[in-house]
């Protein structure tokens, strides 16, 4: 899962009262979530209770030309998350986009809030590689290390 993905996660997950419920975002909105840091995807919303937005002004100011439509970067996000079941979107009109968490989504965006979540996502997505070896391995050594110093 990409950056900007985990941050569409990490928002809706913050905005929504509950698993199933159907919230509408602009584009927009959602393409500001796009290289955020945690810290900044949730202080997503204005005093105002409005979303912050990313417009293709914006975009085209900051240089980044190839990437000014919202709508594709944030449809390729969401179609990637629902594909995973972390997410169902529909989109209603030009510029609005339903979506819900699935509780899948839900675990998802929790395990995305801390370092450890991230650790253990990683560590589910390479298990079966080299990386996966490697940390198991890792982890049994320091258990072993701390059992046989504990019991000294």
């Amino acid at each position: 899962m990409k950056k900007s993905e985990a941050n569409l996660l990490q928002a809706v997950y913050a905005n929504e009262s509950q698993p199933g419920e159907w919230r509408s975002y602009s584009f927009e909105s959602l393409r500001w979530l796009d290289k955020k840091s945690l810290k900044e995807v949730r202080s997503w919303k204005n005093e105002d209770g409005s979303f912050k937005t990313t417009t293709g002004y914006d975009l085209y100011n900051q240089g980044q030309i190839d990437r000014i439509n919202p709508r594709y970067e944030v449809t390729k996000w969401t179609s990637y998350l629902s594909q995973k079941g972390y997410i169902n979107s529909n989109i209603r009109s030009e510029n609005l986009i339903s979506i819900s968490l699935t509780a899948e989504g839900v675990d998802m965006a929790r395990m995305c809030s801390s370092m450890f979540g991230r650790l253990e996502i990683l560590y589910q997505n390479n298990k079966d590689g080299l990386l996966g070896l490697f940390i198991t391995v890792l982890a049994a050594i320091i258990t072993s290390l701390i059992t046989t110093l504990a019991t000294k």
